[in-house]
C-alpha cells in the first residue's frame, strides 16, 4: 500500500474501532496534543472525518522542534504536499490539521490548484497554539494564497492560526493571506502579526472576482501595517460581501485600505480599533472614487494621548453604528446611513438613503481654510454654518447662513448661500464658500485674524447621484 493510500486508509479507519484503531495521524503525536480532537469537534465545519494531519508529511526528525516551538528548518514544501494530497482526495477536499507548534514558511502555500472552485481548508489548534511564521519573505509576497474559481462558493476555511510575517529593516513584510478571484473563503479565529498586510483581497487578470470572503473573530496586531486591503490589479472591480466581522485591530495608521477602482459593497464591517500610536489613524482609507458601502459597527478607542482617529478618508458609507471612546475620534469622511439606496435591474433608484448629519468645528485661518472633517458626498447637501469670533478682539463678529452644495462624481462642485441668517459681519466682511476636488468645504476670508474666528457647521446629505457600474449595482 502506498504511503498516501495508507494515510487515507488509517484516517478513514477513524475512531470507530476504539482505542486499538486510533489513526496514525493522532497516534504519532505526543499525548499533550489533544487539540486535534478538540479543534475538529469544536469547529462545526470540520466534524466529519476523514482529515489529513500535516505531521504525516513532515520528516519525523523535525517533529520535536516544531511541536516544542523551536523550529530551525522551513517546512513549506512538506505542507504543500499535504495540501495537494487533500486536493486530490476522491469526492471531496479533506481538511488539513496542524497541531500546536511553530511551522517555518519560506514561500507561498497554495490552498487550491488555481483552477476551479475546489480549495483546501486548513485547521490549526488555535491562534495561541499553532503558528505559521515566515522565515524569509518579501513585502508583497503572500504566505497563504487562495486563487481562481470565482462565481461559486469554495467552502474553504482557514481557522485557528497565528500568522507571523517577517521584519525587514524595521518594517513589517509579507501578506498573511491573499484571496484572489475566489468566492466564499472564510478566515476565522486567527491572529496576524508583523505583516505588511494581514489579509489581501485581490481581483487580477480580467474576469475573476473576489466576493463573500469574510474574516471573523480575528485579531490584527499593531505590527500589521494594514489589517485588510482591497486591490484591483487588472481584474474585475467587485468585492461584494467581503469584509470583517467581530474583529479586533490594533493599528499604526490605516486599518483598512481600499485601492483605486475597487467596488466594495454589501460588505460586513464589525470591528473594534485600538489606536495606540501617536499621529493620525484612519479606520478606512479609500483611494477609490466609488463609494464603499459597509454594514455593521465600528468601535474606536485611542490608546495614545497624541493619537487622533478619523473613521474614514475617501467615499465610505456605513449603515450601522459607531462607538468612540474618546473625543479625539472624528467621522472624517464617513457617511452613516439609516436607510440605503436600492436599484432595480434598470438601475433606477426606488428607495432613498437617509444620512445622519455630520457636525464639525474648527478655528479659521486668514485666507482659506479647509474643513476636511466635513466632507460633502456626491450629490447634494444642506450645510448650516455659524461663524463667530472667539477672542476679545473678534467678539463682535457673527456670520450665519444655510448653504446648499452640489458635487459631481469624483470632482468638485458648487456652493450657494440660500438663506443668510442674522449676522454682524461688518468687522471683517462676509466669507466665501467653495468645494475642492476632494469634496471638502473651503471657507475664505482674507481679513479676519487667523485662529481668532471659529466655524461651527453641520452637513446633511439630501441627494445622491445614481451611477450604474459594471451593469449591476449603482453607487453614489
Amino acid at each position: 500500500m502506498h504511503d498516501v493510500e495508507r494515510r487515507r486508509f488509517l484516517a478513514l479507519g477513524g475512531l470507530a474501532g476504539g482505542a486499538a484503531c486510533v489513526p496514525h495521524s493522532i497516534a504519532a503525536l505526543p499525548r499533550r496534543q489533544p487539540e486535534l480532537l478538540r479543534a475538529i469537534a469544536h469547529n462545526r465545519r470540520f466534524t466529519a472525518f476523514p482529515f489529513i494531519n500535516v505531521m504525516d508529511f513532515i520528516p519525523r526528525s523535525l517533529h520535536s522542534e516544531i511541536l516544542n516551538g523551536q523550529p530551525t528548518m522551513p517546512v513549506t514544501s512538506y505542507i504543500q504536499d499535504a495540501i495537494d494530497d487533500a486536493l486530490n482526495s476522491a469526492g471531496h477536499c479533506q481538511p488539513v490539521f496542524f497541531p500546536a507548534g511553530i511551522f517555518l514558511i519560506d514561500g507561498t502555500l497554495k490552498g487550491d490548484s488555481g483552477i476551479g472552485t475546489a480549495a483546501c481548508s486548513l485547521v490549526g489548534a488555535g491562534s495561541r497554539s499553532t503558528t505559521l511564521r515566515a522565515n524569509t519573505i518579501s513585502q508583497s509576497q503572500p504566505m497563504i494564497l487562495y486563487e481562481g474559481g470565482s462565481g461559486a462558493f469554495s467552502g474553504a476555511e482557514l481557522s485557528g492560526f497565528r500568522v507571523v510575517g517577517h521584519n525587514i529593516a524595521g518594517e513589517s513584510a509579507g501578506i498573511g493571506i491573499k484571496i484572489a478571484g475566489k468566492g466564499g473563503v472564510r478566515v476565522s479565529d486567527c491572529s496576524f502579526d508583523s505583516l505588511h498586510r494581514g489579509v489581501r483581497l485581490s481581483n487580477e487578470s480580467g474576469g475573476p472576482f473576489t466576493e463573500f470572503c469574510v474574516c471573523e473573530r480575528c485579531l490584527f496586531d499593531d505590527a500589521c501595517t494594514t489589517a485588510l486591503d482591497y486591490i484591483v490589479d487588472g481584474g474585475h472591480t467587485s468585492f461584494h460581501g467581503s469584509g470583517l466581522r467581530d474583529c479586533r485591530i490594533k493599528t499604526r495608521g490605516k486599518a483598512i485600505r481600499i485601492g483605486p477602482g475597487a467596488t466594495v459593497y454589501n460588505a460586513p464591517l464589525d470591528v473594534t480599533v485600538f489606536a495606540n500610536v501617536p499621529g493620525v489613524t484612519h479606520v478606512v482609507w479609500s483611494d477609490s472614487l466609488i463609494s464603499a458601502e459597509f454594514h455593521g459597527h465600528i468601535g474606536v478607542e485611542p490608546q495614545d494621548e497624541d493619537n487622533v482617529t478619523a473613521l474614514a478618508c475617501g467615499p465610505v458609507i456605513l449603515m450601522g453604528s459607531v462607538y468612540a471612546h474618546d473625543e479625539r475620534v472624528s467621522r472624517g469622511t464617513l457617511r452613516q446611513a439609516i436607510r440605503r439606496q436600492v436599484f432595480n435591474v434598470g438601475g433606477t433608484p426606488f428607495d432613498s438613503p437617509f444620512f445622519l448629519p455630520i457636525s464639525s468645528s474648527m478655528p479659521l485661518e486668514t485666507g482659506t481654510s479647509i474643513m476636511d472633517s466635513l466632507p460633502i458626498g456626491e450629490g447634494g447637501a444642506l450645510i448650516s454654518v455659524n461663524i463667530r469670533g472667539i477672542t476679545p478682539g473678534t467678539a463682535n463678529y457673527r456670520y450665519r447662513a444655510t448653504l446648499i452644495a452640489q458635487r459631481e462624481p469624483g470632482g468638485s462642485g458648487t456652493v450657494g448661500v440660500v438663506s443668510p441668517g442674522p449676522s454682524s459681519s461688518f468687522q471683517f466682511g462676509e466669507p466665501e464658500f467653495a468645494l475642492n476636488n476632494a469634496g471638502e468645504l473651503t471657507i475664505t476670508n482674507p481679513t479676519w485674524p487667523g485662529g481668532e474666528v471659529m466655524v461651527f457647521a453641520t452637513s446633511t446629505q439630501i441627494g445622491m447621484n445614481s451611477n450604474v457600474l459594471n451593469g449591476s449595482f449603482g453607487h453614489p
